[in-house]
């Protein structure tokens, strides 16, 4: 039975079990380092498949269970080789949440949550609105989409506080307005 392993370069390399445990236990085939073989569902990481070889010097001893042997390379490196059966991709680890599209989501949150202070969580909603805007610029521009919806939900959440923080200033605007009107109008002098 072939194995497989996925070098640093994250490229799909055939080796026997028996070359396997060898890079193991030289260290060049790290417990974390991502193995499958045909009986697997998915890859793993090899310390989770085949612990014992990673136990110390000479714990992993044993006959070797495959005998088809990889391609090696001179100075014996072993080179990739075409699969019979396609492995599955090897698993990506997910990349870093991005600082500004995670400012803006907070700050959008923040302005919805002190939008009834006098429309004081405006400034907050008006923040995650430019880190929004400025992040998803960044994004698309970069290729990137990792972060991308954490930054539209920091846009959405400042835009809905902006629109009431808006609206809490005029309905008080308003009040103000109407009880000036009202003052005037009863200090006025009176026609009799």
């Amino acid at each position: 039975m072939d194995w497989y392993y996925a070098n640093e370069r994250d490229e799909q390399v055939q080796a026997t079990e028996d070359e396997l445990r060898r890079l193991a236990q030289s260290g060049s085939l790290q417990p974390d380092t991502f193995i499958w073989n045909e009986s697997m569902d998915d890859w793993k990481a090899a310390r989770l498949v085949k612990p014992e070889w990673f136990l110390g010097p000479g714990a992993a001893t044993g006959a070797p269970t495959s005998t088809p042997a990889a391609n090696p390379a001179p100075g014996g490196d072993i080179i990739a080789t075409p699969p019979q059966s396609r492995p599955p991709s090897i698993p990506k680890a997910a990349p870093p949440t991005d600082g500004t599209a995670l400012a803006s989501l907070i700050c959008g949150i923040a302005g919805l949550a002190f939008v009834s202070c006098y429309g004081f969580g405006a400034i907050f909603s008006l923040a995650g609105v430019i880190c929004g805007h400025l992040c998803r610029k960044r994004l698309v521009r970069d290729g990137n989409t990792s972060s991308a919806g954490m930054a539209l939900a920091g846009l959405i959440t400042g835009y809905i506080g902006i629109g009431i923080a808006l609206i809490f200033i005029l309905i008080i605007g308003g009040v103000i307005a109407l009880g000036v009107a009202a003052e005037a109008a009863n200090s006025a002098p009176q026609s009799q």
